[in-house]
């Protein structure tokens, strides 16, 4: 949902996610790697802030 973001940058913020214990990391063996990423308890309590903030963006998107 953030076409601009570098991979880099991209898994920067997600290790820094999972540091702080609001994301869950797993990896997949497979021949092609794989990693998944869900919401921990932590950050499940955050979710209905962060869905408050994707409300208020897409009406400013559009007033703009």
């Amino acid at each position: 949902m953030i076409p601009e973001i570098s991979d880099k940058m991209l898994s920067h913020e997600l290790a820094i996610l999972t540091e702080s214990g609001l994301v869950i990391r797993k990896e997949h063996k497979a021949a092609a790697p794989v990693v998944e990423y869900s919401l921990d308890k932590r950050g499940e309590l955050v979710k209905p802030v962060i869905d408050e903030m994707v409300n208020f963006a897409q009406g400013y998107v559009k007033q703009g």
